[in-house]
């Protein structure tokens, strides 16, 4: 900012916004498995403050930035839902508005389809925490919403891709839908079905896992994790 030829463009802005999030989630999970393992408990601290002012600020600044949502481009509307999960991910029991807004910029970002299923995985996602959060019923498979059809159309076209053309993204993409449509069906009751599913999610997930480097891995994991969490 301080440069006078500084050559700074929105990209710069939304992949400085992304980072710092992701940096601040990183640390603090490192800080809270830190504090677990001093005290013996299975968590720490659920929300140190320095963490969330760091994303809350950097939602601020590319808000800042552009204002209005209706002119919010594809990237910038996935960068601000990511924003707004991770601090949902912080904030223990007052989460309900930040997942709102996360999973309404996923949703238009969806909308713009840029060739990838990233936006509509996570819509899927904050979707059902949200039902879970505010402890609404399962989605029932005789009532499936317009969502439930989008994560169905969508798997099904990533599976004869990955037929064709495996990719990672799109190996991680078919493992988190078909978790997230087991998930958004009812709760998971033990038996035979219930194992033959487990075993291939896990297969899935851990084929995706071994075909990453370090950073891929690490997103993959964040998503289960976060997952984790807002089940408990």
């Amino acid at each position: 900012f301080a440069q006078e030829d500084g050559g700074l463009t929105m990209q710069d802005m939304e992949q400085w916004t992304n980072c710092e999030c992701r940096i601040a989630v990183s640390e603090w999970r490192a800080s809270t498995a830190q504090a677990a393992a001093r005290t013996g408990r299975r968590r720490g601290p659920r929300k140190p403050p320095e963490f969330l002012a760091r994303i809350i600020s950097a939602i601020a600044r590319l808000d800042r930035l552009n204002p209005d949502i209706q002119a919010l481009t594809n990237e910038r509307l996935s960068v601000l839902g990511s924003a707004y999960k991770r601090l949902a991910w912080m904030k223990g029991g007052r989460r309900i508005k930040a997942l709102r807004e996360a999973r309404d910029r996923y949703r238009r970002s969806d909308t713009a389809k840029d060739g990838t299923n990233y936006a509509l995985v996570n819509w899927g996602a904050l979707d059902l925490v949200l039902k879970w959060q505010q402890r609404s019923p399962h989605v029932q498979a005789d009532a499936q919403s317009d969502l439930d059809q989008r994560l169905i159309s969508a798997r099904a076209a990533l599976g004869a891709k990955i037929e064709r053309e495996p990719d990672l993204w799109d190996l991680a993409a078919y493992a988190d839908l078909t978790l997230l449509l087991r998930l958004r069906s009812g709760p998971l009751i033990a038996g035979p079905d219930t194992a033959t599913e487990e075993k291939e999610l896990v297969d899935s997930y851990c084929e995706v896992r071994r075909l990453a480097n370090a950073r891929e891995d690490a997103t993959v994991v964040e998503q289960l994790e976060f997952l984790a969490d807002m089940a408990e």
